[in-house]
């Protein structure tokens, strides 16, 4: 995957995050808690970073939901990659942990 390519990639994760915070709005942190202990305990299991757990789970998610509207679970997703990502790197993002 060449820069660009990483660089693209994580601005459409940012815009999900944010498309999360901005519907889920005083909701956003309780229900990102769920998605982040559900990715760390993934990335625990499969040995794999955040923007692995990502790309794996919302695979597994479309999978097995064929058909189904699986928009809103992938986002969460992605925020909590992006979260994670944020907080391992030491990066602050202005959400109370």
């Amino acid at each position: 995957m060449t820069e660009e390519q990483v660089i693209r990639n994580a601005a459409k994760l940012y815009k999900m995050r944010d498309a999360a915070r901005t519907v889920w709005g005083e909701k956003y942190q309780a229900r990102l808690t769920q998605y982040l202990n559900v990715m760390a305990r993934y990335m625990v299991k499969e040995g794999c970073n955040e923007i692995e757990a990502f790309i794996r789970m919302s695979k597994r998610v479309q999978d097995n939901h064929p058909g189904a509207d699986t928009s809103w679970v992938i986002i969460g997703l992605a925020a909590a990659a992006v979260e994670l990502t944020e907080r391992n790197k030491g990066v602050s993002n202005g959400v109370e942990s």
